[in-house]
């Protein structure tokens, strides 16, 4: 084998082509990672397509819908006494949260969380029903 230069031009060209992947520095080829349920073969489509729950930044978002979920729980308590209409709308923005909070590591604490906002939810209605006089 010849070394050419129209050889190395086209290995250049090639190169150049196709963006390098990872650090300038690394010697070794980069890693391949293994396949995750998304990239599965067509073989097993039948199972579950969903995409896995514990990549990427949903768990540190969940994780802070459970501290939302809990910061919102005296808003919506205060609500109760002094104006339960608006406890009708801060009790459910808790609720939801608490319900996004249950992929999170703490799957007890978001379920806590989502009760007592449905209770407060059901408290305020029932305040607003009785000094609405229905």
């Amino acid at each position: 084998m010849t070394n050419h230069p129209q050889d190395a031009e086209a290995a250049a060209a090639k190169e150049e082509s196709s963006p390098r992947r990872g650090s300038p520095f690394a010697e070794q080829q980069p890693v391949v990672f293994a396949k995750t349920r998304g990239n599965t073969d067509a073989n097993t489509r039948g199972g579950d397509s969903s995409p896995p729950l514990d990549v990427g930044v949903l768990p540190a978002t969940a994780l802070g819908a459970v501290a939302a979920s809990i910061a919102v729980i005296p808003f919506a308590a205060a609500c109760y006494w002094l104006f339960p209409g608006g406890g009708m709308l801060v009790a459910p923005l808790g609720a939801l949260l608490a319900a996004m909070g249950t992929v999170s590591p703490r799957t007890k604490t978001s379920i806590v969380m989502l009760l007592l906002h449905l209770g407060l939810f059901a408290a305020c209605f029932q305040q607003t029903v009785i000094a609405a006089g229905i």
